[in-house]
């Protein structure tokens, strides 16, 4: 069964391989699952959930959201200097951006959602910087 269907995929495959279209969607279609690979091995080893912008695994910071995390995405609390916490509405709904400003080094910028998960990931976050002694500036809401 499941090698017959592997021989009509490979057929389909080949049939609209002449295609220009097809080499484009399938590249995407490559790149999204390997974004999703990447990001999956990299949640696996910090312990956290998939659809979590972020865990918090003793005294680190481990950053899941964002396509584009320039350098490493962990950040310890001890690195931390001031957080700030954005509230940014736009055509695709509402966001808190957070922007971790850091004692040397880049800050790191990653977005949460508005919606009542991202509001309880957002006061655990608080919260864990209140515990951490860092200081949180909250601009737009």
């Amino acid at each position: 069964m499941l090698s017959e269907w592997l021989s009509y995929l490979q057929t389909g495959l080949q049939s609209r391989a002449g295609d220009s279209f097809f080499p484009l969607l399938f590249g995407v279609f490559l790149f999204l699952q390997l974004l999703c690979l990447y990001r999956r091995f990299s949640i696996l080893k910090t312990g956290g959930h998939f659809w979590d912008s972020y865990h918090i695994t003793g005294d680190t910071l481990y950053i899941h959201a964002g396509l584009f995390c320039i350098g490493r995405r962990d950040v310890p609390f001890s690195e931390m200097r001031t957080v700030d916490i954005d509230y940014v509405r736009g055509k695709g709904g509402a966001r808190f951006t957070v922007q971790i400003h850091r004692e040397k080094g880049l800050n790191k910028r990653f977005v949460i959602s508005a919606d009542e998960k991202g509001k309880r990931q957002l006061k655990d976050l608080e919260r864990a910087l209140f515990q951490h002694r860092i200081a949180v500036r909250k601009w737009g809401y």
